[in-house]
Formats: C-alpha cells, structure tokens, sequence
C-alpha cells in the first residue's frame, strides 16, 4: 500500500524519482502539488502531470528487480487517475510511471508513450579515495587520475560561470522547449536546501565542468544535472560524479538514482560505474473526453 503522503516534505524525504522532488519541480516549473491517494499531482491550465511512482519503504516495492517492465500494478494509481481525470477543465493526463496504467486509452487519437529507465548506483560504491585505487574498472580508474591531475572538485554556490557553461550548452544542441526551460531554472534550484554543487576547475581556476546533486530524500540521493565544457580534460565528468558519490556515501545514502538512460552514450556513462536498472519509466500521455453539461447529462439518463 502507498504512503500516505499528502505535503511536499514527506513526498521528498521518500522520493524515489525526481519528479518527486517538489521543491525541484517548483524551481523549474514554478509548480506545487496536490496529492491525491498519495501521489503528487503538477497541474498547469487545463493539463496534469500524476507522478505515479511508490515512495521508499513501500513493501510492494521489493516485487521489482530491475526488469524491463514492472510486475504489477501500481497499488492505487488507477483510483488517483480516476480521480484527477474528474477535475474541472482538464482536458489532458500525463501519467509517469513504472508501468503502463490499465487507465491509458492506447491506440487511440492523440495517446502518446514514450520510454525509459532510471539507473541506480548501490552504496557502499568505492570511489577509490585519494589515487582512486579501489575503482576496479580500469579504464575509469586511469581515466580519474589523469583528470584530477588537471582539475580539482569542490563545493561551490551558483556563480556566473555556471549560468555561462549552461548557456553555452544549449546554444549548441537541438534541445525540446522544456529542457531549454528547466536549463534556465537552475540557479533558482542549485540555491534550494539540500542541493549541493560540486565545480571542477583548472589550475588557472577555470571552471571546467560542475554538477547538481539532490540531498534531500532520507535513503536516495540525485545526481541531477551535469555540464561540462567541450575542452574539459578527459575524465571531468567521473571526477564531478566521484566527488557526488563519496558525498553521498558518507551521508549514509543506500544508493544514488543516476538518472534517465536517454540515449547509448549516456547510458554507457552510468553503467560504467555499475549503475543497474532501478525503475522504468512510462510517460503515458493523452487528451481527455468533454464532460457532458447539465443538459448533455440530464438526456444522458433518460
């Protein structure tokens, strides 16, 4: 059975997945949540968002174990859609979640589905310390030395360097509107509490890369967001993620969600480091029927 969570500060504490994170969303998209059977709900003009995940510590979790698709259904989901589909105005769902929900119209005009999966790295993780001796695989462990040769990692506020490596990255890429509008919120959630940013720069104190990771939950930590420039030493983005790792080890966290796989270059990334399958995702999408008005209802029921 779900939690029952029904404020933002309980849902962060269990979060499992970042769109449980509210104070994430509310500084990227300027949106609270409502919950409804447990589940936040972001809703903007007549559209909705149900983050359909369990919170940590849900026993029915246990069920999955890194399949492709989850086992069973998500305990109360399909009562919360029921629900907010029943809101004034609406006129479309989203619905993220593990799997498929039995609400989803499939084939239907205008339903959408798209697909992914969150990778998990478990902890204890040996970094490998000082030379990164305990790192076994041995690409990735040459690959941080040479990078702590030339960068150093640290602790660091928002500065106009990280708005300027942020800018630059999507000026270069053919990137949705909203990725481009998450990127430009992020100095608004880089300052929120419990978020860290870890810089790397160079010995001239150039700023070669950084990363954002999320404290926030009891049991799961974030790496959220990772830039870094083109010419960055070999090796910037480990040694950003070596630094989130060892924090969120010495923190007592049980494991650190990575994030989406999004694409084969990303995913290689992750995996390198041992990150495994953690929760997939299904992004279910679709416009919802016209309720009836007084009279549409009244012959309705003749």
């Amino acid at each position: 059975m779900q939690h029952n969570i029904d404020s933002p500060d309980a849902l962060a504490a269990l979060a499992l997945v970042p769109e449980q994170l509210a104070a994430y969303v509310r500084a990227v998209a300027g949106l609270r949540p409502y919950f409804v059977c447990g589940f936040a709900v972001y809703a903007q003009g007549d559209s909705a968002v149900l983050a359909g995940y369990p919170a940590a510590g849900t026993p029915w979790l246990q069920l999955f174990a890194g399949a492709e698709d989850y086992p069973a259904p998500v305990q109360g989901l399909d009562e919360a859609i029921d629900e907010v589909c029943g809101k004034k105005g609406l006129k479309r769902i989203t619905v993220l979640a593990p799997r498929r929900p039995s609400a989803a119209p499939v084939g239907k005009v205008g339903y959408t589905e798209k697909r992914d999966c969150y990778l998990a790295l478990k902890l204890p993780s040996v970094a490998g310390g000082p030379d990164f001796s305990g790192v076994q695989n041995g690409k990735l462990r040459n690959m941080l030395r040479r990078a702590a040769r030339e960068v150093k990692v640290r602790h660091e506020a928002w500065g106009e360097d990280c708005a300027a490596l942020v800018k630059h990255y999507i000026s270069n890429r053919a990137l949705a509107g909203g990725t481009r509008h998450i990127f430009s919120q992020l100095q608004s959630y880089a300052g929120a509490p419990g978020i860290s940013l870890f810089a790397a720069r160079d010995g001239a104190g150039v700023l070669q890369g950084f990363c954002i990771a999320d404290f926030t939950p009891l049991d799961t930590a974030f790496y959220m967001f990772a830039f870094r420039r083109r010419e960055a030493p070999p090796g910037t983005a480990d040694l950003l993620l070596a630094a989130l790792v060892e924090e969120a080890q010495a923190k007592g966290y049980a494991q650190v969600n990575l994030g989406l796989e999004i694409n084969g270059g990303i995913a290689f990334f992750k995996r390198k480091w041992g990150a495994r399958p953690f929760l997939p995702l299904v992004e279910c999408s679709w416009a919802l029927a016209p309720k009836p008005g007084f009279l549409g209802a009244l012959f309705k029921k003749r």
